[in-house]
Formats: structure tokens, C-alpha cells, sequence
């Protein structure tokens, strides 16, 4: 593939600085192909998991450990 990419996402609503900085950090982490990135809100399968812990990749999942 040749040139440059364009992607455009309309939101309903301006992002904040913070949000913005998380889309950038997402795009590089996609463009380096470490990324990884779960919308759901079911609970997260032990595939996932294993798949996670297996590979170098940047995540929006958190660890909650719990008492």
C-alpha cells in the first residue's frame, strides 16, 4: 500500500484533550499492531485473557484486583 491513510470518526459530541490523547496513543499502538481493544460488557473470556498475557500489546482493559 502506497501514501498516506485518512480516517474520519464523527462523534456526537468534541472530545476532551484526554480523549484525544487516548486516540492517539490508540492509532500508534494499532499502526505498531499492538494493540488491543475490548468494548464489551460482558466479562472477558479466558481466550482473551490468555491471548493478552501472551502477546506485547497495549490494552484498554484494567486489572481489578479484588479484596
Amino acid at each position: 500500500m502506497q501514501g498516506k491513510t485518512a480516517i474520519s470518526i464523527e462523534v456526537e459530541r468534541p472530545l476532551t484533550d484526554w480523549e484525544m490523547d487516548d486516540v492517539r496513543q490508540a492509532v500508534d499502538a494499532i499502526m505498531h499492531q499492538r494493540s488491543f481493544f475490548y468494548a464489551g460488557s460482558d466479562d472477558i473470556g479466558d481466550e482473551i485473557v490468555k491471548f493478552m498475557a501472551d502477546k506485547d500489546i497495549l490494552t484498554n482493559l484494567e486489572t481489578v484486583i479484588e479484596d
